[in-house]
């Protein structure tokens, strides 16, 4: 790597980084140990999610996975079709090391989330469980590279619940969209496809209320 990078004139910190970026390819996904908690279409998602230069996120339903506390994914596991105790304890497991390698990042990448009221109006209903996690959304909504909004009439998004990741460096890429689906999600990477979910978000960003607004309009 070095080598080639040097033939073709790359600085001499870009190498550093670049090397730094294969060597870390060439091992085991971080997430090995837990696969029995990623369903496999979610793979690149989570390889991506770390190293993202920005996210922009709509969850109508539920609170996006990378800001759920403990509490709240046990209390969905709970409410969801069940599974091996195993393979839950594997879900919180990698969620928990998800948040860990994007919120310990300096700086912090972009965060843009667009909430459905439905995923507030739920925590009203989950005691202790559900101010913890709202703790947490007011939290993530105070840091300076996030913004946290609620969709409070009819919007643009309103078909389904989708995430657009822009990879960031060492070695930037093109936007992509992963969309969510009971059955694990899909991938979409055309550039016209992408384009459309960044004006759908853009719209729906545009007419949702910071979540404080609406937190103190309760």
């Amino acid at each position: 790597m070095r080598g080639l990078c040097q033939l073709y004139g790359v600085p001499e910190d870009e190498i550093a980084e670049l090397c730094r970026y294969a060597k870390e390819g060439a091992k085991r996904g971080w997430w090995e140990s837990y696969k029995e908690g990623m369903p496999p279409e979610f793979r690149a998602f989570a390889e991506t999610e770390a190293e993202i230069a920005a996210m922009h996120t709509v969850e109508l339903e539920h609170v996006p996975g990378i800001i759920q506390t403990d509490g709240y994914l046990r209390a969905a596991q709970t409410a969801a079709l069940p599974f091996p105790e195993e393979k839950l304890r594997a879900v919180r497991r990698l969620r928990q090391l998800r948040q860990e390698r994007l919120f310990r990042r300096d700086p912090l990448p972009e965060l843009h989330i667009v909430l459905g009221q439905s995923a507030l109006l739920y925590l009203r209903r989950l005691g202790d469980v559900g101010d913890e996690q709202l703790r947490r959304i007011r939290d993530v909504a105070a840091l300076p590279t996030a913004d946290v909004r609620v969709a409070v009439e009819l919007h643009p998004a309103m078909a389904c619940s989708f995430t657009i990741l822009t990879p960031g460096p060492p070695l930037p890429g093109a936007p992509f969209v992963f969309i969510d689906a009971v059955h694990g999600g899909r991938y979409e990477e055309g550039r016209d496809v992408v384009s459309l979910y960044e004006r759908t978000f853009a719209a729906a960003h545009e007419m949702a209320i910071p979540v404080e607004e609406y937190i103190h309009g309760w």
